[in-house]
C-alpha cells in the first residue's frame, strides 16, 4: 500500500540526513526545510501525520523545524 511506500521514501531521505540538523545539512533551515515542513505542518496530528513521526524517524527534524518557525498563525473561530 501506499503508507508503506511513504515510509520508505522518508526513512531513506532521513537517513542521508544525519548527522545533520537541517536538510542542507547547516545549523539553520532554509527554503527546502521550510518547503518540506509546509507539506507536513497541515497533516501532523492525523492519524497519517502521527503515524509519520512515529515510523519514519523525521520527529526530531520535525521538533527542530517546529521550534524554528515557531507556532501557527491559524486563528481559531
Amino acid at each position: 500500500p501506499e503508507g508503506v511506500v511513504y515510509h520508505q521514501i522518508l526513512t531513506k531521505k532521513i537517513s542521508r540526513l544525519q548527522p545533520f540538523d537541517f536538510i542542507p545539512g547547516g545549523p539553520k533551515p532554509n527554503l527546502a526545510d521550510l518547503a518540506v515542513f509546509g507539506v507536513f505542518r497541515p497533516i501532523r496530528y492525523l492519524t497519517a501525520g502521527k503515524d509519520m513521526v512515529a515510523n519514519t524517524g523525521i520527529g526530531p527534524w520535525y521538533a527542530r523545524m517546529e521550534a524554528a518557525v515557531g507556532k501557527s498563525c491559524r486563528l481559531e473561530g
